[in-house]
């Protein structure tokens, strides 16, 4: 039986937490009001719970769940078992927030009338945005 590892992160919107997974390849994310069960890879229920689930299903054979739990302060605490931890590490992690970052960034650009064409992966790993205002 795999141990589940808790991670904070700064991440605290549902909706961009969502878009984010999927980008990573992910299309299937779970989204709930209240907190779920985790399963593990033997289809066995956890202790732990979230409201953003990756179900082990579409994470990769083998794997447990991977979830996403709101803490007190109102972001997302990573909840990663530890076999599913040697790909969905601290590497993953920070992709994860550049995609987020990057959903964010194209939300508020909308708002403002601008589209998104393009983004470009730079040699430095950063993530170079362009857009063009419409309407």
């Amino acid at each position: 039986m795999s141990h589940f590892t808790v991670v904070r992160t700064t991440l605290r919107d549902e909706a961009m937490l969502c878009q984010a997974l999927a980008d990573l390849g992910f299309p299937v994310v779970e989204a709930r009001e209240e907190a779920q069960p985790l399963f593990g890879y033997q289809g066995d229920q956890r202790d732990e719970t979230a409201e953003v689930i990756l179900r082990r299903e579409f994470v990769n054979p083998g794997s447990n769940d991977i979830g996403f739990k709101r803490n007190a302060d109102g972001n997302f605490d990573a909840i990663i078992s530890e076999f599913d931890s040697t790909r969905l590490n601290a590497t993953w992690l920070g992709q994860l927030s550049q995609r987020y970052a990057l959903a964010m960034v194209k939300a508020t650009m909308a708002k403002q009338g601008y589209l998104v064409d393009a983004e470009q992966l730079q040699a430095n790993g950063s993530l170079r945005v362009v857009a063009r205002k419409f309407g």
